[in-house]
This record gives C-alpha cells, structure tokens and sequence, in this order.
C-alpha cells in the first residue's frame, strides 16, 4: 500500500502525514517553505513485521517518554539511510546519519529526530519477535548504527535495496516471503556489535556540509550550529574546515543561497523575483537586492532580463 502528499492541499499534507504515517511520533515542526511538505511511504507487510520505503521532506519529530508510555511501544525499526541525512537524540545522546548508515530505534524508548530531506529503507519488527530469538539484551542497541561495509550488513542493506525495486513486481505473499527474509538478515545482523558511523574528514566533509547546506537553501533559519550538529562534529570543528579550504560557514551559505536565486531567475521566468528569494531563505526584500547586486554586480531583473551577471565562484562549481 502507498501514502503520499501528492494531490493534497498545501494546508492539509502535514497534519495527514502526522496522523495517517507518524503516528507513533508527534511532529514538531517542518521547515517553513514556500512549497508544501511532501512525503512518500510504501509500505508491505509479514507475518513478523512491515517494510517501509520512505521519504520526507524535512522534519522534525518527537517520541516522548508519555507516548511510549501511552501506546506501548511493541515494535523494533530497523532503518538503512538511502540518501540525505537525519539526526536521532536519546537523552543527551546524538546519532548523525548519512547515506550507508543502519540505525536501530526500540519505539519503547523516547527519541528526537530531525529528518533532512531524505529517502530511507526500513523494517519495522515486532518487538517480541526479536526478544524470542535474540534475548531482551539486543533491544538495548538503538544508541548506535550501523555502516553497511561487510558481512551481514551488507547483505541486510543490499536485500533492502532489492526489496525496494522489485517490491511492486510481486505479488502480497511474495512480498510477505522476502520481507521475512529481511528480517531474518536483521536479525543476524543485530548479533553483531554495531559502530558509530565514521566520521568524515577532508574532502568528503566539505562535501557532505555543501550538499547538506544545498539541501537546506529554503530554512532561512539554518545556523552554522545546525549544520555541525548535521555532521556529527563541533562547531570549531565546522569551521575549521571551512578555514581549510578558504570559506566562511555564515558566506558560503549566503552565496549559495544567492547563486541559487541567480540560476532560478533563468529557469522560471514567470516566477516572481520575491518569491524566488523566499525560497531560497531570503526574507528581507532590500537586504536580498544588496547583497544579490554586490555579488553579481546587476540587479536580479538584469539577470532575467538577460544580462550576464559577473562570474564568481560559486558553491555549485566547487562541488
């Protein structure tokens, strides 16, 4: 079966995505935005638990201590990070994911997420199910994660990936066959002692934080704090990568925002140029117009009025 925000109005996606998929976390917030929140689940079933394919525009979530306590929490999540990047927090504990990454979430327990645009492959397990055949110790790892590398884990995350693909060529015991298959693969998986994801250094850090920044473009609240929390690192830490490699946080998230408008400007003529800037996290009409003519040395209605705006070098070209 399938969910999706599509053909919904803007005003309603949100509330039926808390109430329809969400329902064992309570939504937070998303991020203001010009466009709608949009999401997408399928989900297929076994006789030991669900397989869920899903993505989500940007959320943030909450399981609090009173709903676990309120609805009992007799499931296990298993989840495989297909793209983008999320966040968990139990208690004062901080999981930073990316793509490749496992995480294991016991819904008995509370936790936090701030889920980036992304795409994700799941397995939600019946929580006695794995008790019977692990022992109630293994529902204590979900402070973890995963890297699909070696061994089971790769095996557990290229079964889900399969599933994925393939899942709308079978039939419903078909599915319900190779689900419980997956199952079983997460299950030896879980045997094994997980490791926090590595961190990341050079040029896959600056990388990361570009695409992450890209990515997050219509947030006119994102902090270089939230971008080093997205990360996995400390905020020196961010912004002595950024020394490194000869940029600022607080510049490189204003020129690619900037670069942003200057390509949409070209790509959607009807569009206004107002709008175009608040999509791009820009709320201030006149500070946009400054700042957009100091960096390309034209006013943004000289660019689509066809003008060749000065060249820069631009996030985008740096990736």
């Amino acid at each position: 079966m399938e969910f999706t925000t599509d053909g919904l109005a803007a005003r309603d996606t949100l509330h039926y995505w808390s109430a329809t998929v969400l329902k064992r976390m309570g939504v937070e917030r998303a991020v203001s935005a010009s466009k709608p929140f949009q999401a997408r689940l399928r989900r297929s079933l076994s006789p030991s638990g669900e397989f869920w394919d899903h993505y989500s525009d940007t959320l943030y979530v909450d399981r609090s201590r009173e709903r676990c306590a309120r609805d009992g929490g007799e499931e296990i999540y298993v989840g495989l990070i297909v793209d983008g990047f999320s966040n968990l927090e139990f208690g004062d504990q901080r999981l930073a994911l990316r793509p490749g990454d496992i995480y294991v979430v016991d819904f008995r327990e509370p936790v936090r997420a701030e889920w980036l645009p992304h795409r994700e492959l799941g397995l939600l397990i019946n929580r006695q199910h794995v008790i019977d055949r692990l022992g109630q110790t293994t529902c204590t790892k979900p402070r973890e994660a995963f890297r699909s590398r070696s061994g089971f884990t790769a095996l557990f995350a290229s079964h889900l990936r399969l599933l994925a693909n393939e899942a709308r060529h079978l039939s419903a015991d078909e599915q319900s066959d190779v689900i419980e298959v997956a199952i079983q693969l997460a299950l030896l998986m879980l045997r094994s002692e997980p490791v926090a994801p590595e961190k990341l250094d050079g040029t896959a850090f600056m990388a990361a934080a570009r695409r992450l920044i890209a990515e997050r473009l219509s947030d006119p609240d994102l902090t270089p704090d939230q971008i080093a929390a997205a990360l996995g690192c400390s905020r020196a830490t961010l912004y002595r990568h950024f020394e490194r490699d000869g940029a600022g946080v607080v510049e490189t998230i204003r020129d690619c925002r900037l670069d942003s408008v200057r390509d949409m400007l070209i790509d959607e003529p009807l569009a206004s140029i107002s709008d175009l800037a608040f999509r791009c996290g820009f709320l201030d009409q006149s500070s946009f117009n400054k700042m957009f003519k100091r960096r390309f040395g034209m006013a943004p209605g000289q660019v689509r009025d066809g003008g060749e705006p000065a060249a820069r070098t631009s996030l985008h070209s740096r990736r």
